[in-house]
């Protein structure tokens, strides 16, 4: 039964004790009335009436003892009148005994006979006095006139007995109704006043307190006590409706809670790795640029190199073009060739090593860089664990404040902290969001890297054959000027092929000069690359602990809950 219905049956038995008593006390005021309009109504006018009769019948009297003594018109007329008036008031009390009892009759009846007596008396006394017989009327008056003016006296005080006797009569049965209904309404409000101190008990009982005890419950829960036992309420009514849908909202705030406690405990483990492969990818950036530093070096020194070996071949040429011109300084000039070809294959030698050193550390780089490449995607998958965990948190934050703005001013706290870990969820969104972005760039910057470092090592791979050809041909250089002594015929032929070998080796060191060249701004720009991507990982670094930091705030908030 619903709250509505027990209240109205409460109300509804209080207003039929209240009816029942007003209807009891208007019967008792209703036979008050008729008492009392029958008192004034009937009885004193009955009083009155006769009290008229004596009056009426002293008057008659009055004026047949004038009328004996002076027998005249004007006291035939009044003891006429007074006579008539007399009948009349008879008359009107015999009307006024149609409701009265058969002993208040009796009264009325014996006044009417002895009126009549005293009317047959009055006519002999006239017809007396009309015949001058005065001692005849006097007769008539001191015998019939007389009794029957006693009688009527007599009748007239005992209707006045009788009425007083009524009147005593009404008056009791009048104070007793009165008495009936007082006590009749003061059982009524006593009934009225017990009927409502249950009424407020049953509503107590079945309101108040149920209600006491959800307040309690919303209290424990504003308090961040999730661990509080489900509300127990057997009724089917409104409270009970009440307490089951507090039960539910208890219940959906405990599973979101410990929800958003552990996703953002999964979002502090993976800002911590993510800090973790920054730091690494820092670590390994920082050894790129190291390598690719030494790389640019060996690269400048392999330009100087080829740059001297040029300037030899070059001398060369002079030398081979002077023994054409002259054979008497062939030998020295034999001699000198020979030193700046040993020379020359030293350098070659030299730069042979070296073009191998700026292969491997290539190579090195190349491995590197494709570390960095898996690392990126590493960092942009965790980032994109970390974008979907910042999704669900809030979700679950916005079924948080769906649920706290269903329970009312008591869901307002729960409101706040959902409002507070959905801005939270958002913030490691948008942190997530620019960690992707600049992984997004680190990848590009390193595919970049990767593709210069891969035509770096193809320009090395190409510089290292051409090295290799110019050891060959500074090989051949010289074993040709060790032989230019025996064959000293050979001369002219020697120095074509050797002006030509020169200018072959000439261009082949201008190519290794460019190739260098080139090599050190290849390495160069994969420093710059490097660096760049270093400063990056910086910033995710510093993304990463701020999201660490939000994560760790996140479960200061969710710790405030009991779960």
């Amino acid at each position: 039964m619903s709250i509505g219905k027990k209240l109205n049956i409460g109300f509804f038995i209080i207003l039929a004790v209240l009816v029942l008593s007003l209807g009891i006390i208007f019967a008792q005021i209703t036979i008050i009335d008729q008492k009392v309009e029958d008192t004034v109504d009937n009885r004193m006018l009955q009083v009155q009436v006769s009290n008229d009769i004596q009056f009426e019948l002293a008057m008659q009297g009055l004026y047949m003892r004038a009328l004996m003594l002076e027998n005249t018109e004007s006291n035939r007329n009044d003891l006429a009148t007074y006579q008539q008036q007399l009948d009349d008031s008879i008359a009107e009390l015999q009307q006024l005994t149609t409701k009265e009892t058969a002993e208040f009759q009796e009264y009325v009846s014996i006044l009417n006979d002895y009126n009549n007596s005293f009317n047959d008396a009055i006519s002999d006394v006239l017809t007396a006095l009309d015949d001058n017989n005065e001692a005849a009327a006097l007769m008539f008056v001191n015998t019939q006139a007389r009794t029957a003016n006693i009688g009527i006296l007599d009748a007239s005080k005992d209707i006045m007995a009788y009425q007083q006797k009524q009147l005593q009569i009404v008056k009791k049965d009048t104070e007793a109704s009165v008495t009936t209904a007082s006590i009749i309404a003061f059982t009524a409000i006593a009934i009225g006043i017990i009927i409502s101190i249950l009424a407020i008990v049953l509503v107590r009982n079945f309101i108040t307190r149920p209600l006491r005890n959800v307040v309690s419950h919303a209290d424990a829960i504003a308090q961040g006590d999730l661990t509080i036992p489900s509300l127990q309420h057997k009724a089917n009514d409104e409270i009970g409706m009440l307490a089951n849908a507090f039960n539910t909202m208890k219940d959906n705030l405990h599973r979101i809670v410990s929800n958003v406690q552990q996703n953002s405990n999964q979002v502090s483990q993976s800002a911590m790795l993510l800090s973790a492969s920054t730091q690494q990818m820092n670590a390994s950036s920082q050894e790129v640029t190291t390598n690719m530093v030494e790389v640019a070096d060996l690269a400048r020194i392999s330009s100087s190199a080829a740059a001297e070996t040029a300037k030899a071949t070059d001398e060369t040429a002079s030398g081979v073009q002077r023994i054409a011109e002259s054979t008497q300084t062939l030998n020295e000039t034999s001699v000198e060739t020979a030193a700046v070809a040993e020379a020359g294959n030293a350098a070659i030698v030299t730069a042979q090593h070296q073009m191998s050193t700026i292969e491997q550390n290539t190579r090195t780089l190349n491995q590197l860089v494709q570390q960095l490449t898996q690392q990126s995607a590493e960092i942009g998958h965790i980032t994109k664990v970390i974008t979907d965990i910042t999704d669900q948190t809030n979700l679950l934050a916005l079924n948080a404040a769906i649920e706290a703005a269903r329970a009312g001013e008591h869901g307002k706290g729960f409101a706040v902290v959902a409002d507070e870990v959905r801005k939270l969820a958002e913030q490691s969104k948008q942190s997530a969001t620019q960690i992707s972005t600049l992984t997004d760039t680190i990848q590009a910057d390193t595919i970049n890297v990767e593709k210069a470092v891969q035509s770096s090592l193809q320009s090395v791979e190409e510089g290292v054959t051409i090295i290799d050809n110019a050891g060959t041909s500074f090989a051949n250089i010289y074993t040709s000027v060790q032989q230019m002594t025996a064959q000293i015929q050979e001369i002219s032929a020697a120095s074509e092929e050797i002006s030509a070998s020169a200018e072959e080796v000439s261009a082949s060191v201008a190519e290794i000069a460019n190739g260098a060249d080139n090599a050190a701004a290849y390495a160069e720009n994969v420093a710059a690359a490097v660096e760049q991507q270093s400063a990056t990982m910086q910033e995710v670094g510093a993304i990463s602990v701020d999201l660490a930091d939000k994560s760790h705030e996140l479960q200061q908030l969710t710790a405030q809950f009991k779960v």
